[in-house]
């Protein structure tokens, strides 16, 4: 069972986020999907359809985007991964204007597999890492504000 289950969630990884393959999203995961972790305000629950949104803003976001898996131990309807994205962000990405730079984060996530379909998902990633890489258009601004003040403009 824990290789069925592994092959499930690689499923997830290789033809959902990598290829796109949207389609397989409903049968991967279960329609009571909850979905958590520290960069999620409150869990998100009832889906596949907030998968299927998730997956898409990334894709959007990062349309050359790839995940490998760097790790992966499966026991007792439990899945835990490790992986590596990269991609470059080519359109907005939570509220961040595409800086056209490639992006590399890791990350841990928690599968939580029932009946064969994934049950629940916990995602841990270096947010922190994510938006280094990817500045924001007002921390430019901050520092023409700095230069400017330092020239008495302001």
């Amino acid at each position: 069972m824990p290789e069925q289950n592994k092959a499930l969630v690689r499923r997830y990884f290789t033809e959902v986020l990598n290829k796109g393959k949207y389609e397989l999203i409903k049968n991967l995961f279960s329609p009571s999907f909850l979905f958590s972790g520290p960069s999620l305000k409150k869990p998100m629950q009832g889906m596949p359809e907030g998968v299927y949104d998730f997956v898409a803003s990334v894709r959007h976001a990062f349309p050359d985007l790839y995940t490998s898996i760097e790790n992966e131990i499966a026991e007792d309807g439990q899945v835990v991964i490790v992986w590596r994205l990269t991609g470059t962000h080519e359109h907005a990405f939570r509220s961040v204007q595409p800086t056209h730079k490639h992006i590399s984060i890791t990350g841990t996530d928690i599968f939580y597999i029932e009946r064969g379909r994934i049950e629940g998902m916990w995602a841990f990633f270096d947010m922190h890492s994510l938006l280094e890489q990817l500045p924001k258009k007002r921390a430019a601004s901050r520092t023409k504000i700095a230069a400017a003040k330092k020239r008495k403009f302001l």
